[in-house]
């Protein structure tokens, strides 16, 4: 099971890559457990277990920039794809 996180300050936004996420791996046989997160400090809690990430570059506090430094110091593994609105 491969194991996604999709973080965006935006609800709707998550809600919409969360959907397209579930139809690519359902239409390729893919079994997925994607987690959704609404800040850089709430996906850094869990972010050990993921394999791959959604995160939006502008987000207050801690913006997707720095949440994906972060990341990369803690799980070297895990697939960063970033993205932004603007």
């Amino acid at each position: 099971m491969l194991k996604v996180g999709i973080c965006d300050d935006e609800p709707v936004i998550v809600e919409v890559l969360q959907r397209m996420i579930f139809e690519v791996a359902d239409m390729n046989g893919w079994n997925m457990d994607v987690s959704c997160y609404e800040s850089g400090r709430a996906l850094l809690e869990t972010v050990d277990a993921l394999q791959a990430v959604f995160l939006d570059i502008d987000m207050p506090e801690l913006d997707g920039i720095e949440t994906g430094k972060r990341i990369g110091e803690r799980n070297l593994d895990c697939k960063i794809i970033m993205a932004t609105g603007r």
